[in-house]
């Protein structure tokens, strides 16, 4: 199973504001979320012993008599901020080419320790199975890696801790139909059900009422008349508490051999994988491009300066229409999604429209339907052939960690790579380095005391003098008490402009060349005024094999690195 891991990029309007008061009785499924994610991106440290387990009933195809099986596998997740983390879990090895009499089995196929460790300078992973160990570039690669190797056990709280925004339970919830309230073990939970898009999966996470932390999450599935249901509970969750520094060293076994590959930790996960490369890599043979043709017909949301144009039909949609219940964009969608086999929409973006292409991202996010993003010049001439607008075709996704194409699928695609980041401004583009910036701000907050973070003065006080900053950017040292790293743009940087991106000494395409495909992807901060540098930098990179993302900014908006914002997912 390829890890699902979101990497979220947040952009908060106001750091540290005010929360609205909700009664708790009638929370949404939205807001059960966000007040989560605010519990993991504010909490000093998490500690849980946890259990994965999954029930299977096989089909009678498979050769064995319709018995139910039962596996359950441990982890455990130590985490305290900014960077120290213990993920421990325990893998089952598949055979290979296993047997029906094996899977009636499989509660005893042989298990191993495996486990990701960051001390606030090294993240490892090392393997029990082959006596081996993997670094990574940082903390975010080793969770990516480390939730691949282990199925995504654990995933959703180590994405909530090590990225602030999370996003995974958003992503599983995208047809969320219901929230209801549950006794899991004694804890009071609310409990949000729902459905991943265009999959027969249903899904559901018990949240506690009173600390929003996750208790426990499942997946059900029915492929013909073979069900499974895979459980992930997390007991004896505690957060806040001192954990002791030895936690998170970690001694090397002496005969622990170094490897490149994180997959070859655990040779059957490594194994499943070339398995789909190969599988893919037969389709891309037998269709001659590597694509299976969608069918779905696409409708088109063009968000202007002074409102919104749907086609086809070119009705016209002002701001106030626009907050009406039930306006002409609620009745568009909701055919959509009750079509959502035949149908999807393109969203066009046009300069100075952040206004409405927020509300039009909102009002999509609340349905299960597949959306593809794309922004356009100000003076771009819509031209329907056939009900299509042929210049927004999109290219086509990759499948994440094996490259070749698989369907033009417009929805963002899941991937266990980590993003950089470049802002488009001025009609530049501006390389981020989080990275660097990042190891500076992990080092500055190391040198502040725990009873020191939470009094603004005495907090203040220990990070004056000391600054964060590379050759564009400045972190604003004062947002981070409230868990937010924001940036300024340094007076008079300058980026790569249109006539400068392709020249092979060009700041970009330098970054770039330090850059491994295999493990990250490309994401734009694009400003409104400059789609055109953001759309030639693209396709560098796209043909450089990076898979890309984008998020799109106001002119004067900051931009912020916390709790409450959006994500730049590979499109």
């Amino acid at each position: 199973m390829i890890a699902q891991l979101r990497f979220a990029l947040l952009f908060a309007l106001a750091a540290g504001g005010a929360v609205v008061s909700v009664a708790q009785d009638a929370l949404t499924p939205q807001q059960v979320i966000e007040r989560m994610t605010n519990a993991y991106a504010t909490c000093r440290s998490y500690q849980d012993v946890s259990e994965f387990v999954y029930f299977t009933e096989p089909s009678r195809r498979t050769g064995i008599q319709p018995i139910a099986l039962t596996n359950a596998q441990s982890f455990s997740i130590r985490f305290q901020r900014p960077s120290l983390l213990r993920f421990e879990f325990s893998h089952q090895e598949q055979p290979e080419n296993v047997t029906p009499e094996q899977i009636r089995n499989s509660a005893s196929w042989p298990r191993y320790k495996c486990i990701l460790w960051s001390d606030g300078q090294q993240t490892r992973i090392y393997s029990e199975k082959t006596h081996s160990y993997w670094q990574g570039a940082d903390l975010s690669n080793g969770v990516a890696q480390a939730t691949t190797l282990s199925q995504w056990r654990g995933g959703a709280i180590l994405d909530y801790l090590t990225n602030p925004a999370g996003g995974f339970v958003s992503f599983g919830l995208r047809a969320a139909s219901s929230v209801h309230e549950d006794d899991l073990e004694g804890t009071k939970c609310y409990v949000l059900s729902g459905g991943i898009t265009n999959t027969s999966t249903l899904v559901e996470f018990w949240i506690g009422k009173k600390d929003f932390l996750l208790r426990k999450t499942r997946f059900a599935m029915q492929m013909g008349r073979s069900s499974t249901v895979i459980d992930q509970l997390h007991r004896d969750v505690r957060i806040n508490e001192t954990i002791p520094d030895s936690v998170f060293r970690f001694h090397l076994p002496e005969d622990a051999r170094e490897t490149t590959n994180a997959l070859s930790l655990l040779p059957d996960v490594e194994r499943q994988a070339a398995i789909m490369r190969k599988q893919l890599d037969e389709a891309r043979h037998n269709t001659g491009r590597g694509v299976v043709v969608n069918p779905k017909s696409p409708s088109y949301i063009d968000c202007r300066r002074d409102g919104l144009v749907l086609y086809p039909g070119e009705t016209r949609v002002s701001w106030d229409k626009l907050q009406q219940p039930k306006n002409t964009v609620d009745q568009m969608l909701d055919e959509i999604q009750e079509h959502n086999r035949d149908r999807y929409v393109i969203v066009m973006v046009r300069p100075q429209s952040v206004k409405y292409y927020r509300t039009i991202r909102n009002l999509i996010g609340k349905r299960p339907i597949d959306v593809g993003y794309e922004p356009i010049d100000a003076d771009f001439e819509v031209k329907l052939v056939d009900g299509k607008i042929l210049e927004l075709e999109q290219p086509q996704p990759r499948f994440p960690a094996i490259g070749w194409p698989v369907k033009p699928v417009v929805r963002a695609v899941p991937t266990n790579k980590t993003p950089v980041f470049f802002e488009c401004r001025n009609n530049e583009v501006f390389f981020v380095d989080k990275d660097g910036l990042d190891t500076q701000v992990a080092k500055l907050l190391g040198q502040v005391k725990p009873q020191q973070r939470g009094h603004v003065e005495e907090f203040l006080k220990a990070i004056e003098g000391h600054e964060a900053t590379n050759e564009y950017y400045r972190v604003d040292l004062q947002y981070l008490r409230v868990g937010v790293m924001a940036l300024d743009l340094r007076t008079g940087a300058h980026g790569d402009g249109l006539g400068e991106l392709n020249a092979a000494g060009s700041k970009f395409r330098l970054a770039l060349e330090n850059l491994d495909a295999q493990n990250r992807y490309i994401a734009f901060l694009v400003r409104d005024d400059s789609f055109e540098v953001f759309r030639k930098a693209r396709a560098i990179v796209e043909t450089a094999d990076f898979d890309t993302g984008w998020e799109l900014l106001g002119f004067d908006e900051p931009i912020k690195f916390g709790v409450g914002g959006v994500t730049v997912a590979p499109q």
